[in-house]
């Protein structure tokens, strides 16, 4: 995570400055990592701070929150701008159209046949106990 010039926080992708960036061919296929430039490319999805204006930042903290996967990000110098980041997207907070429904059912269904089994198991020794 950079402060630009244009004194916007801008979030740099981890892939983009990975030491195992191949500079020829594609080395690790499976990790996909994009081949070596030397320029990074500027994707303005990544600017954090949209198109606010902000003034003379110098100074970028982050602190860890309390949410899975998420973290602060305070950047001050005249101005201050802070927001809640999440840097892995999101992906292991469950999405708006879960279906609960479903998996309270599989947990009921498990819990039911757990005591189904044991039932069985302590009528098969009380059986036992009498042969």
């Amino acid at each position: 995570m950079v402060i630009t010039r244009e004194n916007q926080v801008y979030s740099i992708d981890r892939k983009l400055v990975s030491a195992r960036r191949p500079s020829g061919e594609a080395v690790f296929e499976s990790e996909k990592l994009p081949k070596y430039e030397y320029l990074l490319p500027v994707v303005p999805l990544h600017f954090l701070s949209y198109n606010l204006r902000l003034f003379d930042l110098k100074t970028l903290q982050f602190s860890p929150s309390k949410l899975e996967s998420n973290l602060f990000v305070l950047a001050y110098g005249t101005d201050v701008f802070m927001l809640r980041w999440t840097p892995e997207q999101t992906f292991d907070q469950i999405t708006e159209d879960f279906n609960y429904l479903f998996l309270v059912t599989v947990v009921l269904g498990i819990t039911l046949a757990f005591y189904y089994v044991r039932r069985l198991t302590l009528a098969a020794k009380e059986r036992r106990r009498y042969i």
